[in-house]
């Protein structure tokens, strides 16, 4: 069985800004080798490198990019087989700490005052993330594990209504935007119109409801009794009339409800 020495591996611990690693090695006997990460030997994991050696090269430097390694710990492997059945290997770890990624942020939207707490799902969080919003610094950030974080978002950036995209930076970089990472904040809705202005007291009459910013969460309500809404644009709701509430004739308000605010 040859005899494999690997004599460094620079760097072991690899982050966004380090694009591959070098691992010298060596061997006592000529032969062919396999570079191979994860795995347990020299028959799994995943081959990266592979070639005839000599003894007389006294040793190799194969350069491994970070491409190939998973986050976290990952065995590195160098095998040399010089007859059959005759395999030696040596093993090291390379580290790769990978950048953040958000996936989602639930509940997705807020009043213009912010405040509410989110919950940020996504990979590779580490203890000293922060977290911004439309670039403005959410608080009570809470990393709970690599894949969750809870924070507090800030007011509207500017106090301006819109969309924008959540942001988990580290020491070993940021996340990239997604549509994903997106949150809303919605300015409160009004109503200056409803038609036709009543129906029958069994309800089912098909109503459209003007006003101003409308957003896709909106609630209708009328007499506190909640209509099914079958459209939504920013200025104009359509929606089918509950029954009266009660069964009992009469005017009611025709109220729209957001997380923004109640018209």
């Amino acid at each position: 069985t040859p005899l494999v020495t690997i004599s460094s591996v620079n760097p072991s611990t690899l982050t966004t800004s380090t694009p591959s690693t070098a691992v010298t090695w060596s061997a006592e006997e000529n032969g062919t080798y396999s570079v191979l990460v994860g795995g347990t030997d020299c028959n799994s994991g995943t081959q990266v490198a592979s070639g005839t050696y000599s003894t007389s090269q006294s040793s190799v430097i194969t350069t491994v990019p970070a491409s190939d390694f998973t986050a976290g710990s990952n065995p590195l492997r160098v095998c040399l087989t010089n007859d059959p059945g005759h395999t030696g290997s040596a093993a090291t770890t390379v580290t790769l700490i990978a950048a953040p990624t958000v996936t989602s942020v639930s509940p997705y939207s807020t009043s213009l005052t912010g405040g509410i707490q989110v919950t940020v799902t996504g990979t590779n969080f580490t203890s000293d993330a922060t977290v911004t919003v439309g670039g403005v610094a959410a608080t009570s950030v809470n990393v709970v594990s690599p894949t969750s974080i809870t924070a507090d978002v800030p007011a509207a950036p500017n106090g301006n209504a819109g969309t924008y995209d959540v942001i988990v930076s580290e020491a070993d970089g940021a996340s990239q935007v997604t549509t994903g990472d997106q949150f809303t904040y919605e300015a409160a809705p009004s109503v200056s119109d409803v038609s036709p202005p009543g129906g029958p007291v069994a309800g089912g009459t098909p109503i459209t409801i003007s006003g101003t910013n409308f957003y896709s969460d909106a609630i209708v309500t009328i007499g506190a009794v909640q209509a099914s809404v079958d459209s939504i644009s920013s200025t104009s709701i359509t929606a089918v009339a509950p029954a009266a509430p009660g069964g009992v004739p009469g005017p009611y308000d025709v109220v729209v409800s957001e997380a923004g605010g109640v018209s």
